[in-house]
């Protein structure tokens, strides 16, 4: 059953590790790349949707070199970071694969309708990312659906089980919070530098990208040419 917000509720940690180095896997294929082979892969993807000039493609080329060989450098910096971004997306699997046997169809398309109509589940601007108890991620679950007296047992169970397994992964590898900040700065970094080289418009549809595609906050999207 697909129910990626009650996922995204259980493991919310584990995602943002997960994003931090995979970007819901949009980067897997520049795994394997240089710097410069990532960088020109990416530039070449974004003239093509944001229809890029020449002199912005030769400025966003040199954004994208830049970070690629930043990231590459805190690769080497974290050598455990795929292991520990596999053992995260098989926690996240694992999560997915026991609720399909809690929730019913009809209760997961009730999920679905909800994420849709919140805006895909993007997280409201100011909107605390705390990580939150077994406890309350059951509570916020029965806030958006009913549920049956066994389901939310079951889902209780559930969630104590993963956090079990999130903190012993985190036990396992202590510098994670140290290189989710690292990325988040290198992220961060990359974002303004590209405010400076692209219009409001391309900025927009920037955006949009980073997010697979989904319609986000159109507010803020400012930048030049």
């Amino acid at each position: 059953m697909k129910s990626i917000k009650g996922i995204a509720a259980i493991l919310f940690i584990g995602m943002s590790f997960t994003q931090v180095f995979a970007q819901k896997g949009r980067n897997s294929q520049m795994e394997n790349k240089s710097p410069e082979e990532a960088a020109k892969m990416k530039t070449e993807k974004l003239t093509k949707k944001l229809a890029l000039t020449d002199a912005q493609i030769e400025s966003v080329n040199g954004i994208l070199l830049t970070s690629f060989t930043k990231r590459q450098d805190l690769h080497k910096k974290y050598p455990q970071l795929k292991a520990a971004k596999s053992e995260m997306k098989a926690l996240r699997k694992d999560g997915k694969d026991k609720k399909k046997s809690i929730l019913t169809e009809s209760q997961l398309e009730q999920l679905k309708a909800r994420k849709k109509k919140s805006g895909n589940g993007t997280q409201k601007k100011g909107a605390s990312s705390e990580r939150k108890s077994p406890e309350q991620r059951l509570a916020k679950m029965k806030s958006k659906i009913e549920l049956t007296a066994s389901q939310e047992k079951e889902l209780l169970q559930l969630f104590n089980e993963l956090e079990s397994e999130l903190n012993a992964i985190k036990a396992k590898y202590p510098e994670l919070d140290d290189a989710k900040a690292e990325m988040k700065a290198l992220r961060q970094e990359t974002d303004t530098e590209m405010k400076k080289v692209l219009t409001p418009e391309q900025l927009g549809k920037y955006k949009q990208h980073k997010n697979g595609g989904k319609k986000g906050n159109k507010k803020g999207a400012k930048g030049s040419k």
